[in-house]
């Protein structure tokens, strides 16, 4: 198992070593970054469909911006895709990750984020872009980042004020490339299949990933962290075609749990994530009050 992890041992960088710009250094590696809030979540409207002029505008001109956050798998995008490893509150996702390589996997760009975990960076082909589907654990301890997501940028500062994390920088490798993805993880991944109209929300994924649909964190046993998930699958699936569809199975799922999480927070954050979304607040209350009304549907 430890030969595959080679690739991640070696030097990490912080801050650039010479004078030029952060802007100059998202170009060169082909990034598209979006401002963050402090709660790390784009501050920008449909964010996924923003042209790189438009992101780098964003990112340098918008009020309250506490980051970055690179874009992955977007419309506009290179085609980027992050495999996400936790390594905190007990649970392993570099053990997890090792368990389900077959083989070693090549040098690339790796970003250590500040709790101890690591961000794996991939490019994806122009024939698989669009076919990877984000996931929360979709291993333990291992989230993927693809189509529509995003993943703090580097040399972000961690940016929520009270966790024990904030004002420790995502520190990327020193001289790596971002490397195409290879085969065989690109055979293990969550795939979409869109077996039903486009914008119709339906995807079915695939089965060779260990895991069930994406808003599923049952390996975690911190309710609030299993939320907090929850939220953020939510809103990286709220784009143009099935927000609707996304916020009604989003306040579903979140609502059966009411009895944990306090309902009037349940609804703000809901609301939040669907107006920074860009639905109309009437949409809003009108989809969030459906799924509460049905939400004593098991999952």
């Amino acid at each position: 198992m430890k030969e595959r992890f080679e690739f991640m041992q070696g030097e990490y960088t912080f801050p650039p070593a010479n004078s030029r710009t952060y802007a100059d250094w998202l170009d060169e590696h082909h990034f598209m970054a979006v401002p963050v809030g402090a709660h790390k979540r784009p501050i920008v409207k449909k964010w996924p469909e923003l042209t790189p002029e438009e992101a780098r505008k964003a990112l340098y001109e918008t009020q309250g911006t506490k980051g970055a956050a690179v874009l992955c798998d977007c419309k506009h995008g290179n085609g980027l895709l992050v495999i996400d490893l936790d390594c905190k509150n007990g649970v392993n996702g570099y053990a997890s990750f090792a368990q389900h390589l077959a083989t070693a996997l090549p040098p690339t760009m790796l970003v250590k984020t500040p709790s101890g975990g690591l961000h794996i960076y991939y490019r994806l082909s122009n024939e698989q872009k669009g076919k990877f589907r984000s996931r929360a654990g979709w291993l333990n301890g291992v989230d993927v980042r693809a189509h529509n997501a995003i993943a703090v940028a580097p040399y972000t500062l961690y940016p929520m004020p009270f966790s024990p994390y904030f004002g420790i920088p995502y520190l990327p490798s020193a001289g790596q490339e971002i490397a195409p993805l290879p085969d065989a993880l690109a055979k293990m991944l969550p795939r979409i299949y869109q077996n039903q109209e486009q914008g119709s929300g339906a995807f079915e994924t695939s089965m060779k990933g260990p895991a069930v649909w994406s808003y599923s964190c049952s390996y975690d046993p911190n309710r609030e962290r299993w939320y907090q998930r929850l939220l953020e699958n939510g809103a990286n699936d709220m784009v143009p075609g099935k927000r609707n569809d996304t916020l009604y199975l989003l306040s579903l799922k979140a609502f059966s749990h009411r009895n944990s999480i306090p309902e009037e927070r349940i609804r703000s954050d809901l609301m939040r994530i669907a107006l920074n979304a860009g639905l109309s607040a009437y949409e809003a209350k009108t989809t969030i009050m459906s799924g509460y009304r049905n939400s004593h549907v098991k999952f």
